[in-house]
């Protein structure tokens, strides 16, 4: 069994080309044994590209976390291995897995990497369940119990707390992609009702710049007390008695 918190490594593995009978989830195939690592992989850096409608990765190091706000919706999807990021998925390959609470947990970020600081929503069942729930939320739980506000309050207090000293103690590495968008330019003349026929709009690069987090993990999670997050984590049970 591998713990908590541990990452696989898959050295070269294959392009994909397999999916599971729903089509839509991929197999990974790997040509060598998987490594397992203890504690956290520091990727190299790489920064926000800024300019341009690519879609760009980045890889950023020593970034302070702040928690803003939450909101907890009803997913569709109860599989343990799940991140979540499509709330309204009408179906999923983890349906036949064991049931699990499929409650989502978005949550307001800021974070400032050096010159770098943008607000996002974060989204991570592994996050939640390793660093923020103390235990398992039970099967019966709604999104409507994180609403009142003595849970509410309970369960923000934990986010700033665990954040705050991952924070002070050794930082974040956040990895994600960025893409910025285009809208129609307002300074020229643009074809009007399709005409001349097929005529493209004529659009320029947005102001907005918007960041996508797929992973935070501390920079050195060695450096981290368990008993002290522990201390700050949710109790999945007897937090939601109000």
């Amino acid at each position: 069994m591998i713990g908590p918190g541990a990452m696989i490594l898959l050295p070269n593995p294959m392009g994909i080309n397999k999916y599971l009978s729903n089509a839509i989830t991929p197999i990974l195939e790997p040509n060598k044994a998987a490594v397992i690592i203890k504690n956290n992989l520091i990727l190299p850096m790489r920064t926000v590209v800024q300019n341009g409608t690519n879609m760009n990765g980045f890889i950023l190091h020593d970034c302070t976390v702040t928690p803003l706000g939450f909101y907890v919706r009803k997913g569709n999807c109860g599989g343990n291995l799940c991140d979540r990021q499509h709330e309204s998925l009408a179906s999923c390959a983890c349906f036949q897995m064991q049931r699990q609470n499929n409650l989502v947990f978005s949550i307001e970020v800021e974070v400032a990497c050096g010159e770098v600081t943008f607000k996002t929503i974060f989204r991570s069942k592994w996050f939640i369940d390793n660093y923020i729930l103390n235990g398992t939320l039970p099967i019966a739980t709604n999104a409507s119990d994180f609403e009142d506000f003595v849970v509410e309050d309970r369960f923000f207090e934990s986010l700033d707390n665990i954040f705050g000293y991952i924070n002070r103690n050794c930082k974040f590495q956040v990895t994600g992609w960025a893409k910025r968008g285009e809208v129609m330019d307002t300074g020229v003349a643009q074809p009007s009702n399709g005409l001349p026929h097929n005529a493209p709009k004529v659009v320029v690069e947005s102001s907005n710049l918007i960041h996508h987090i797929t992973k935070i993990d501390p920079m050195t999670p060695h450096m981290l007390v368990k008993e002290t997050i522990d201390g700050f984590r949710f109790d999945a049970v007897n937090g939601l008695n109000v």
